[in-house]
């Protein structure tokens, strides 16, 4: 399991000091371009953030009030939709109104629903360790993951959490 945080530029430091840090503490595979010295330098941002989503699982879309002006963030969750990655979108205080092709997934909007997501996701980490360690190592976790859990069981179910059905 690897999760992706999208997020705009002004929103670096709560996605690294709040998500990232989160996801460290619990174990958790991320990617947040803030640490990835390339993709600053490189002339094909697109491509490196394509490849960085085809190694994820999961795809985090931290939504703010910068968020409206983002052009990466709309390309992250197409290519995330493309590669069948689960997404969540985690809206904050101050934020616009939720953009209509987010609203097709799981949104958190409280910390009780930001703690049963990553309740969700500790499971599922969880739950593809247990299987790898019975079946053939050769056989990524991610592979695992889109044929043992899709990303529409994982949406239903939080949405259903959330009370969002």
């Amino acid at each position: 399991m690897r999760v992706f945080i999208s997020h705009k530029r002004e929103d670096t430091e709560l996605a690294k000091k709040k998500y990232a840090e989160d996801f460290e503490n619990l174990g958790f595979s991320f990617y947040l371009d803030a640490y990835d010295s390339h993709i600053s330098k490189s002339n094909d941002r697109g491509s490196l953030i394509n490849q960085e989503i085809i190694q994820s699982t999961d795809l985090l879309v931290i939504h703010t009030e910068h968020t409206k002006g983002s052009w990466w963030v709309p390309f992250e969750v197409g290519l995330s939709t493309a590669a069948k990655n689960r997404i969540v979108t985690i809206t904050h205080v101050n934020a616009p109104e939720l953009p209509s092709f987010l609203r097709k997934w799981p949104i958190v909007t409280s910390n009780k629903e930001y703690a049963i997501y990553l309740s969700e996701l500790k499971k599922q980490n969880t739950e593809l360790l247990t299987e790898s360690r019975n079946i053939n190592f050769a056989k990524s976790m991610e592979s695992l993951l889109r044929t043992t859990n899709t990303s529409e069981t994982f949406h239903n179910k939080l949405k259903t959490l959330f009370g969002q059905n």
